[in-house]
């Protein structure tokens, strides 16, 4: 629209202006008269004299006799002119005319004049102004309409964008009836569209379509509408919404419209409709590059439904070009040949990706997944390569700890174990790796360890995983269920490790922990049945029983069980029953694996020994004979035989006895078992009495079964029986018989180690070193040396020879460093260091012996605290105090710890501290460390000048403790010594008289002899 247009309505009114004006005052034109005047400029303004035209009405402008109505219009062809002639002076004039003018009825005609005119000179925010002047003048509806809407096109080319929305949607609002209402809303809805205001958007539409149902504006709405309920996620609508659309639209549209329902469907999960859609916008696009889009979304309905090989084929048609679209499809071809087990044709177009794209955004995810196809197609070398070259930049991935994690598991399949853990310990450390990716690389670390049986060394790192994951925090969902999984199975897997390495306490505390935390995990099971194991191994068989019974509760073995897990836990949950003494419940329990194989034929053998247990030996007898006809070859055979014998042997029935024991050795002769039977042979008549047969018996175990470990017990029966025949015994005579008869064999070896240590054990010590001497001389078993050097020294010791002993202990210390007979020797050479006053060379002893080994910490630290006492300088004591307040800090029970720490108070005159030591120590049985602190308690009172307490306590260990003659003479004599100091001495020769008769041996009773001499 031109402006020369615009202003015709203005003109006409002008014209009726000057005929009315003129037929009133005649046909004379007076050129002062402002009619005429206005008349004049009107014509020399049609005649294209604008500055003529312009003067006059400037003229008229200020004319004092003009009326208002014609100043008015003079005022605005002098405007109209100025935007002719000299449009940079409109705007005073404009502001002039509003001054003049406040509520000109020409005003809005003028404001959208100029409001027009710098639309057109490409100024919208000058435009804006005045036709928002327009609109605040005096309007009718079609002029509010137009100015609304001259309005908003004009704020939203100056980028006002919300004022541009609030001008549209006034106009729907106050003029909804105008033929601009429509455009108004359609525009309104699509600036909501592109300013992602996707609710607004679609209730704009929705609005539109409502209020104008049949105007060709709303046809348009239809991909609009679509679009604002795609981009709000509501599907459904967005899908009707371009169909609804596709009658009226064709060519780019349509094509939109097919594909965003076709987006729309698939987002809905309805794939048919989805697949349909999409062919059809691959129809509507043949042949041109928007119909790799339409393959492309195909291929990820197809992926979605589980048809991989249709998604590889609809990715591929999608992935000609060299753009990102390309290179994400080509990918996903890949990928989705690998999901359909294609691994060849896999790994045929991840090498085109290869080939085709050294950069971009999917190098990083299709180099990784090729490798895990290579991977798992046991290419590990072309695998590593891959890996490696990725490695080589980890600081620019994206995911540096799956690549790290990655590698390492390709080394561990490779066999390349140390370099596996290098990438799991770079995954685990990297600082560009995230959380939860170091958590899965320290887990996987923690695996090769495990799988490679280093369970000291996996434990740990088992044990962090489970630690730090419990601390991850501001993770994405799918790290924070990954970290959560693998926190969950590390927890599993340390109480497991614990379990291998033999700590069956802490694996069981660390299962019950598992089972508490994740009651519906997959490795429940298995946790409750492993958590039952550790108490088993661990001898807690009551606390065996409500794991095992949780598992078998809720176990479901597999079609095909390769391992007979609920057997197994029927019979260790009858094995618990067994142990605890609850046997009815344990034959109820063994009773359920009956017919089980394997393990049937164990749990019957179980049943026996419940019965037999339970005090029901026929019922036991019966049970074990069924055994043996239902399992003739079961492998506890020759025990159950056995045990039938026996069982007849306590019921005092040796023929019966004896017949079952001979059936055994006829069904077993060259067994064990058949050793054994022979020797409960003689024992049963023994027992019965008849010696010869019981001797007969005894010998035949030497004749026929030379190397049993039974030939010593053999001996010592031929050598009872043979007492109580009224015979002269010739055992030893035997033992040496059969050594030369069997000198090479292993039991002849073990049969003079016995010999000698028997030697020892009966007081003939010099023998026992001559034998254990001739032991070291011959023996081949080494592992039997450190015990005979022991025995020397033993032996030795026991004689009085200190110096003999200590060498052949220093010899057992320093030639078998990993003895367990080493650490004996140690304590003992602290012991004799401390009894002869060697302080220094005791703490020496003792401090190897602390560095040994932990069963032996509390002798080490014993040994160490009394020789620092003893020591006697402020340090020492102060370092005595230190080891026995640790003692006492572990074992808070040590009667050692007490006594030694009471020592050291009384060394230092801290008397009240000692008895307080003393006290729990006074009253835990009859044992000589009780004496001990009691002795102890009453010369405390003695130091402390309280003789009636002192001597009352003294009388009290004389009594109670007089078994423990080291105490109780050192009492007695302590009572002799304090009726002394008392002037009693009649007394006191009582207590010493007594003394030495009832301890003469002792150092008490020679000083009690000293003191009664001094006495007189």
């Amino acid at each position: 629209m031109n402006r020369q247009a615009r202003f015709v309505p203005l003109v006409g009114l002008i014209c009726l202006l000057l005929v009315s004006t003129g037929v009133a005052r005649g046909t004379t034109l007076d050129p002062t008269d402002p009619v005429e005047l206005y008349q004049s400029a009107v014509e020399a303004m049609q005649q294209g004299l604008w500055i003529e035209a312009l003067s006059g009405f400037e003229t008229l402008c200020e004319h004092p006799e003009a009326e208002a109505s014609l100043k008015e219009s003079a005022w605005i062809y002098r405007i109209r002119l100025i935007l002719e002639t000299q449009p940079d002076q409109v705007e005073p004039l404009v502001v002039a005319y509003g001054e003049a003018f406040p509520h000109g009825a020409l005003a809005r005609q003028l404001y959208e004049t100029v409001g027009h005119y710098y639309w057109d000179s490409n100024r919208p925010k000058k435009a804006r102004e005045y036709f928002t002047k327009a609109k605040q003048s005096r309007v009718d509806q079609e002029a509010l309409a137009r100015v609304l809407y001259w309005e908003a096109e004009t704020a939203l080319e100056a980028g006002d964008i919300d004022q541009s929305l609030a001008s549209f949607l006034a106009l729907t609002q106050r003029t909804p009836e105008q033929p601009q209402a429509p455009e108004a809303y359609y525009s309104a809805g699509r600036l909501y569209l592109e300013n992602q205001a996707y609710d607004k958007s679609a209730e704009t539409f929705e609005q539109l379509r409502e209020a104008h149902p049949f105007h060709p504006t709303t046809r348009r709405i239809g991909t609009a509408l679509g679009e604002s309920y795609y981009q709000e996620r509501q599907f459904e609508q967005a899908a009707q919404a371009f169909l609804d659309a596709l009658p009226y639209i064709e060519g780019e549209a349509e094509h939109k419209a097919v594909y965003l329902a076709a987006e729309s469907y698939k987002a809905l999960q309805r794939y048919d409709e989805a697949v349909r859609y999409y062919l059809q916008a691959i129809n509507l696009t043949k042949g041109t590059p928007e119909e790799r889009m339409s393959h492309y979304g195909l291929g990820w309905v197809y992926h979605y439904q589980g048809i991989y090989h249709w998604a590889a084929r609809s990715f591929s048609e999608a992935s000609k070009g060299e753009d990102e679209l390309a290179q994400k499809a080509l990918y996903y071809t890949a990928v989705n040949h690998k999901l359909a087990n294609r691994l060849d044709l896999s790994i045929e177009r991840f090498e085109k990706f290869q080939e085709r794209f050294q950069e971009g955004v999917f190098v990083e995810e299709a180099t990784y997944e090729y490798s895990v196809v290579l991977f798992e197609r046991g290419r590990f070398g072309e695998a590593i390569d891959l890996l490696r070259g990725l490695a080589q930049d980890v600081d620019e991935l994206k995911r540096p700890g799956d690549v790290l994690s990655l590698l390492g598991e390709v080394y561990f399949a490779n066999g390349e174990y140390t370099r596996a853990l290098q990438a799991f310990e770079l995954a685990e450390t990297h600082q560009a790796v995230a959380a939860a990716a170091k958590i899965q690389a320290r887990f996987q670390k923690a695996w090769v360890l495990y799988i490679n049986q280093a369970y000291e060394q996996a434990q740990p790192l088992f044990e962090g995983v489970f630690q730090e994951g419990q601390r991850v925090r501001g993770v994405s969902e799918e790290d924070q269920a990954t970290v959560a999984r693998l926190a969950s199975e590390s927890l599993f897997w340390s109480a497991d490790a614990l379990f291998q390495l033999g700590q069956y306490g802490e694996a069981a505390a660390s299962f019950e922990s598992f089972v508490g935390r994740y009651p519906g995990h997959e490795f429940l099971g298995a946790a409750r049945y492993a958590w039952a194991w550790a108490h088993f191994m661990n001898g807690e068989y009551e606390k065996v029983i409500e794991p095992m019974e949780a598992f078998l509760s809720d176990y479901n073995p597999p079609p095909i069980a390769l391992y007979p897990f609920d057997t197994d836990a029927r019979l260790r949950l009858g094995d618990a029953y067994f142990a605890t003494g609850a046997y009815d419940q344990a034959i109820e329990t063994y009773q359920r694996a009956y017919g089980a194989e394997p393990g049937g034929d164990y749990a019957m053998f179980q049943v026996a020994n419940s019965y037999y247990r339970a005090g029901l030996e026929m019922e036991a007898i019966e049970e074990f004979r069924k055994l043996l006809r239902i399992y003739p070859f079961t492998r506890v055979r020759e025990q159950a035989q056995y045990n039938i014998g026996y069982l007849f042997l306590t019921l005092g029935n040796t023929s019966q006895a004896v017949e079952e024991f001979e059936r055994l050795i006829d069904q077993s002769p060259g067994i064990s078992w058949a050793a054994r039977a022979q020797f409960a042979i003689g024992d049963a008549y023994y027992n019965a009495g008849e010696y010869e047969s019981a001797v007969e018996a005894y010998q035949n175990i030497l004749e026929a079964y030379p190397r049993s470990s039974y030939i010593i017990d053999a001996i010592d029966g031929i050598q009872y029986a043979t007492l109580f025949l009224g015979e002269e015994s010739d055992a030893e005579e035997l033992l040496e018989s059969f050594l030369e008869s069997h000198p090479s064999t292993t039991t002849a070896d073990r049969l003079r180690f016995r010999q000698a240590e028997s030697l020892v054990q009966s007081g003939d010590y010099q023998t026992a070193i001559r034998e254990f001497e001739q032991y070291i001389r011959v023996t081949n078993r080494e592992a039997s040396l450190p015990a005979a050097y022991a025995g020397i020294g033993d032996a030795k010791r026991q004689l009085g020879d200190r110096s003999g002993a200590k060498e052949a202990y220093g010899t057992l210390v320093n030639q078998f460093p990993g003895s367990e007979q080493r650490l004996f020797g140690l304590t003992t050479l602290g012991q004799m260091a401390l009894e002869e006053g060697d302080l220094m060379g005791a703490i020496d002893w003792f401090e190897q012996l602390q560095d040994g080994d932990d069963r032996f910490r509390v002798e080490a630290l014993l040994g160490l605290a009394e020789a620092y006492r003893r020591l006697g300088s402020e340090d020492d004591q102060a370092q005595s105090l230190e080891l026995y307040n640790t003692l006492l800090e572990e074992q808070p029970s040590s009667l050692q710890a007490r006594t030694g720490l009471a020592r050291l108070y009384m060394d230092q005159g801290k008397l009240v501290e000692a008895r307080e030591v003393l006290a729990p120590a006074r009253s835990v049985g009859i044992r000589e460390q009780v004496a001990e602190a009691n002795y102890l308690h009453a010369r405390s009172y003695q130091l402390e000048g309280d003789a009636t307490r002192a001597k009352n306590e003294y009388e009290q260990v004389t009594v109670l403790y007089e078994a423990f003659e080291e105490w109780a003479s050192r009492s007695m004599f302590r009572l002799g010594e304090l009726y002394i100091l008392d002037e009693n001495v009649a007394e006191a020769r009582v207590w010493l008289d007594r003394l030495m008769q009832t301890y003469p041996n002792t150092q008490a009773a020679k000083d009690a002899q000293t003191l009664l001499d001094a006495s007189g």
